[in-house]
């Protein structure tokens, strides 16, 4: 089985995709919380590149699936500084398989439609947390390319 690390663990997504994921991979859990169901998690605070670093160990894909909205500094630190750690750490490793989260990039300039397109342009609003979000699709991208790292950015709509 390929070892995944999930940071992010505890957070929104996570305990929801965690079951369809163990069966067919070697899950490391990371997060900075305990897991809602009280699974065990490695506790990794992606501000802290060293620990970022020692979590991607061994790992041969990483998943981002950290979030913070509510506090603005916090959420730049998270979400944007976070994922540069993130894909640093990958790419000082080895690894070549990223997933990351973003955020409706699209959503807010076209909730007059009433069906998005797949290949809609990416309209990030003016909102902190979501331009956070987008800089940090941006990083996972010039990571990816330089590094040829094969990277998956989910952009919720």
């Amino acid at each position: 089985m390929k070892n995944v690390l999930l940071l992010g663990a505890s957070g929104l997504i996570s305990p929801y995709i965690i079951p369809g994921l163990e069966t067919d991979y070697n899950l490391k859990l990371a997060d900075i919380k305990p897991h809602p169901d009280g699974i065990p998690v490695d506790m990794v605070d992606v501000r802290d590149y060293d620990q970022v670093l020692e979590a991607v160990q061994g790992m041969d894909a990483v998943m981002n699936f950290t979030v913070l909205r509510h506090d603005e500094t916090l959420s730049f630190h998270v979400n944007t500084w976070g994922a540069y750690n993130v894909m640093k750490a990958v790419a000082a490793t080895g690894i070549k398989k990223v997933i990351h989260s973003g955020p409706a990039q699209t959503l807010d300039w076209y909730k007059h439609d009433m069906e998005i397109p797949v290949d809609a342009p990416h309209a990030p609003t003016t909102d902190y947390y979501f331009i956070t979000k987008h800089l940090s699709n941006e990083i996972v991208k010039s990571f990816a390319r330089v590094h040829q790292i094969h990277t998956v950015c989910y952009l919720f709509q």
